[in-house]
């Protein structure tokens, strides 16, 4: 009985952070359903794009599977800008011709949000394309992802990405399978 009072205890103890990170996430997407829905032409959109916003993976390991969209990104001329932590800047694998849009831990809310003032610096940009390179679920670059000016928004499929995408690249088992299928979509249009 000492067990089952103490292990609940502690999941009393953590309602009011699972009912806060719930009260966000509705809150997140009401906030990105007041967006007006454009309706995208994806005729030729990425052939007329100029300035493309890579949100760069969580997991270091997906971070080698980069490399051909990066290459193919460069071949054509875009200009490529990068959304990562500070702590991964320095091991990415791929530098040369890409501006990087950093952020530190402390711009990480409790609810693992953007915290205001890295919202307003995210608000700043301007993108033609913003494509979310997480296959897992991150709410922290999905929100990030909607911050920035851009009509096109591509990412993976996952929980509720209908309201952070408009553009969504299936997850296949593989993840270098998936990263491939979005090079494949890019090379489309």
């Amino acid at each position: 009985q000492r067990r089952e009072l103490a292990a609940a205890n502690r999941i009393l103890a953590l309602a009011p952070t699972i009912a806060g990170a719930v009260e966000h996430r509705a809150f997140l997407k009401m906030q990105l359903n007041k967006k007006p829905v454009s309706q995208s032409n994806f005729k030729g959109f990425f052939k007329n794009s100029t300035k493309i916003l890579l949100i760069i993976p969580d997991n270091h390991e997906n971070w080698n599977y980069l490399k051909p969209i990066i290459k193919f990104l460069k071949d054509s001329e875009k200009e490529i800008s990068i959304f990562l932590p500070e702590s991964g800047l320095s091991s990415f694998p791929v530098k040369r011709k890409l501006r990087p849009i950093t952020f530190g831990e402390k711009e990480i809310s409790k609810l693992n949000l953007p915290v205001k003032a890295l919202q307003v610096k995210l608000a700043s940009q301007s993108f033609d394309i913003t494509i979310d390179l997480n296959i897992e679920e991150n709410l922290f670059y999905s929100a990030a992802a909607n911050y920035v000016k851009s009509d096109f928004r591509i990412g993976f499929v996952k929980n509720d990405s209908d309201l952070f995408y408009n553009f969504q690249i299936p997850c296949e088992i593989n993840n270098e399978i998936s990263y491939r299928n979005l090079l494949n979509s890019l090379t489309l249009f």
